[in-house]
């Protein structure tokens, strides 16, 4: 957000979430769309990032390898900003097709501008866009109704023969299994594993290649066609009802944790930074009584700079600014970045201690 001001009266919901018993699905059962704005000042871009643009481009090359996308068209439902349908085209010179309420063609290099088109807009029952390759990356779990938007995924798939979908959205076995309340908020109404993913690709018609955990296993991939696909289902069933059950009290005891924790540092006089200036941050900060502590956040990513988080006091600053914030404790939002992190800070002369989630 572009002042504190801002940031503190941004719209807030309630949660409720609740899982089938049947499938292992889980939603927000309060969720209201009308909370949520997807416009162009909506920055979800993790390119800026080292570490997740090596994680991109290994899926992107094996989806080239392995389903020959080589001279294709793909299309990116939920393209964000662009980067992975550009990073398609490139690797595989294949023409590139992104839709999402919230693109940034400024933002494509030369290279990238010739191969893709970005669309304005959602895509839904209207849309009549198909490709050799169809890529839904983090956008199912935005969804509400996620098996009318399957059914359109897999119409859009059988337009075009021999067609690969490839889908991929967070665990949410593990965000129960750990506690991990940073990774519920608002904008994410809807949840999955490996078997509810797999359920409902085969509920659609479409038949899965491949179901498989990815980013330090925080991700759910799964890769589907039209028809032919052999791997049998996933039973995660059970797992996931028992985390569930679980899942208020260990929440409970992390926010405990993470309070006292806070708490210790502010009185030795240290100064706390988060890093990482996602959802992650908001959801963390919005939840803890002593998130008060935290002086800043800081992300990699220019265009979160100099912003505001919603619904706290917390402004996104550059890594450079730690210079002379000189932190004594960093808490890093993602403990898959931490390598990154720390040589980002090494670079500077600091030596804070870090705290992962």
């Amino acid at each position: 957000m572009p002042t504190a001001e801002d940031a503190a009266g941004f719209p807030t919901g309630d949660l409720l979430l609740v899982l089938c018993e049947s499938c292992g699905f889980i939603q927000n059962e309060w969720f209201e769309p009308a909370l949520v704005d997807y416009s162009q000042a909506y920055e979800e871009s993790q390119a800026h990032s080292p570490r997740f643009m090596e994680f991109a481009t290994e899926i992107v090359d094996g989806l080239i390898q392995d389903f020959g996308i080589h001279n294709k068209t793909v299309l990116d439902i939920g393209c964000g900003k662009g980067s992975f349908v550009a990073l398609m085209a490139k690797r595989g010179q294949n023409r590139g097709i992104g839709i999402d309420p919230t693109i940034a063609p400024e933002r494509l290099d030369r290279e990238s501008a010739e191969l893709v088109e970005l669309i304005s807009g959602y895509f839904d029952e209207s849309s009549t866009l198909t490709a050799d390759l169809i890529a839904c990356r983090h956008t199912l779990e935005h969804i509400p109704d996620v098996a009318g938007f399957t059914r359109l995924l897999a119409g859009a798939l059988k337009r075009t023969d021999g067609a690969t979908l490839f889908i991929e959205v967070p665990d949410v076995l593990r965000v129960l299994r750990e506690g991990a309340f940073w990774d519920i908020y608002y904008e994410h109404c809807s949840y999955f594993t490996l078997g509810s993913l797999g359920r409902l690709i085969q509920d659609a018609g479409l038949s899965p290649t491949d179901l498989r955990l990815g980013f330090d296993d925080q991700y759910v991939l799964a890769y589907a066609v039209t028809e032919g696909g052999d791997i049998a289902a996933v039973d995660d069933l059970d797992q996931s009802i028992e985390a569930a059950e679980r899942f208020s009290t260990t929440v409970a005891e992390t926010i405990e944790r993470w309070n006292q924790a806070l708490a210790k540092w502010e009185g030795a006089g240290q100064r706390v930074v988060v890093w990482g200036a996602s959802s992650k941050a908001v959801s963390f900060l919005t939840t803890l009584e002593e998130a008060h502590n935290v002086v800043a956040a800081v992300d990699i990513n220019p265009y979160k700079q100099n912003q505001f988080l919603a619904g706290t006091h917390q402004q996104v600053l550059s890594p450079s600014a730690l210079a002379d914030i000189r932190p004594d404790v960093v808490v890093i939002m993602n403990p898959i970045y931490e390598a990154e992190i720390t040589a980002d800070l090494k670079s500077m002369g600091l030596n804070p201690t870090i705290q992962l989630l």
